[in-house]
């Protein structure tokens, strides 16, 4: 079921304890792939939409949000209380928002809703280490065509504060999306 399964967003933790909590927690999708340039052009509810589209499209249970800043919207307050994030193979990703902002990932992001490897893969944030905007944003994820404006990108390999920001790319590029 993909709600015991976990989704690759949703951080639990291993051993007994964690899969306890994974139970009683919605578990949460990683990040997916579709339609990468939506959020570039729609927003943070565009972004948000791919995100739960992906996620109905893989039989993952839960609300999913896109990992994503702009400069009214720290990614990092987007989650409320959500915590307990498990990636779709059941490896535990991270336990709180505090753990992301501090860099403590226990298995990187590095498959996709579908179990699929994602290593090499650059994802849209618009986010730094602390969970805040980081850059421009490609102006709140509205503009897909600049090659002068640009957002910040991490990588899904890694388990410190790069899988959120580690570089930038002009908002014409295509990136993925976490969606947690």
């Amino acid at each position: 079921q993909p709600g015991r399964r976990g989704g690759a967003a949703r951080p639990g933790q291993p051993g007994r304890r964690w899969r306890h909590r994974r139970q009683r927690r919605r578990q949460r999708q990683r990040r997916h792939r579709g339609a990468p340039s939506a959020p570039r052009q729609l927003g943070l509810a565009g972004a948000d939409a791919i995100c739960q589209a992906r996620a109905s499209a893989v039989g993952l249970a839960g609300t999913y949000r896109a990992w994503l800043s702009t400069s009214a919207t720290n990614a990092a307050t987007r989650f409320g209380a959500a915590s307990g994030w498990v990636r779709v193979d059941n490896k535990p990703f991270a336990n709180t928002i505090s753990d992301l902002t501090a860099g403590r990932v226990l298995y990187p992001l590095s498959v996709n809703e579908r179990g699929g490897s994602e290593l090499g893969s650059t994802v849209w944030t618009g986010t730094g280490a602390s969970g805040s905007l980081a850059g421009t944003a490609c102006t709140d994820w509205t503009d897909g065509t600049s090659t002068t404006i640009s957002g910040v990108i991490g990588f899904p390999e890694y388990a410190t504060s790069g899988w959120t920001q580690n570089g930038g790319a002009t908002c014409k590029n295509t990136q993925h999306l976490y969606c947690l």
